[in-house]
């Protein structure tokens, strides 16, 4: 299941999208507001899967041509905007060119900014936003744009305006279980390359078990790296990091950015198992350092 219908704890907005759907009045511009881990960039992929959706399925049926490209990120029509500081002017122009042609092969474009308080109205981003003012008002055809952040007053007053905005409410996150990071452990341990892209897989098998473990992993390394530096963690979690703790302090170190970039990796869209595999693959090499 994809699209709108595989969304869950947050029936007001998966409504109120639907109805714009129905009835051929879906906004140019949202604001997806609410706590992380709230579902928001999943809803901007399913509402993106239902307005390419090759089915025509008002929801996006997930399994066609268009709705799995949209899912894996290689949609030619929906564009996930770099929001990294350096050079955002510069690439909000060569969107507005972007945006002067017809979508490629869908039957809209879907812009994403996530996360959108990147357009904050600091001296190095507020020229960014200035650039992208009159487009968000009066976009091209068939032209969508999601903002989606935990801190919408960062954003400037103009921006906001221009948006319909849906908030998100906070909802129980997936907790990675403890035997998953042992799991994870062993397969960094297996010989082979092919039993470790194997693990990948099978250890996060969709994007909220993905970022659950990936977190759960970051905290585990950081107890790794207490326990080596010798300083004071609570015995049931200097037990549980005993193993990474036999890693130097830069394996460690190079561990816990890999894992930061595979959460931001899976906050982005790259496909779970592409981002575990990069994940397990660099924490290999780490570990054998």
């Amino acid at each position: 299941m994809g699209g709108l219908a595989s969304i869950e704890g947050q029936p007001r907005a998966v409504e109120t999208l639907r109805a714009a759907l129905a009835g051929g009045k879906l906004h140019h511009a949202y604001l997806f507001e609410g706590p992380e881990g709230a579902g928001k960039n999943a809803m901007a992929l399913a509402l993106a899967q239902a307005l390419e959706c090759e089915a025509h399925d008002r929801d996006g049926c997930g399994v066609c041509n268009a709705c799995r490209k949209v899912d894996a990120g290689t949609h030619p029509d929906v564009l996930w905007f770099d929001m990294t500081p350096k050079g955002l002017t510069e690439r909000a122009r060569e969107l507005l060119t972007t945006l002067g042609f017809r979508p490629h092969e869908g039957r809209a474009r879907v812009v994403i900014f996530d996360p959108a308080h990147g357009l904050a109205p600091v001296p190095e981003r507020a020229e960014a936003a200035n650039v992208l003012l009159k487009t968000l008002e009066e976009p091209p055809p068939d032209t969508h744009f999601i903002l989606v952040t935990a801190e919408p007053r960062r954003l400037p007053i103009t921006v906001r305006s221009r948006c319909q905005r849906i908030r998100f409410a906070a909802k129980e996150q997936t907790v990675a279980p403890p035997e998953s990071l042992d799991a994870l452990e062993e397969a960094l341990a297996s010989p082979g390359a092919a039993a470790l892209l194997a693990a990948a897989g099978e250890l996060a098998p969709d994007r909220d078990e993905a970022l659950a473990l990936t977190a759960a992993l970051w905290r585990r390394l950081h107890d790794a790296l207490l326990v080596r530096e010798q300083h004071a963690v609570p015995e049931e979690r200097a037990q549980a990091a005993r193993g990474m703790s036999a890693w130097s302090a830069a394996s460690l170190m190079t561990a816990l950015k890999a894992s930061d970039e595979a959460t931001e990796a899976l906050r982005g869209n790259v496909a779970p198992s592409l981002a575990m595999e990069h994940l397990l693959l660099t924490l290999r090499e780490a570990a054998r350092a």
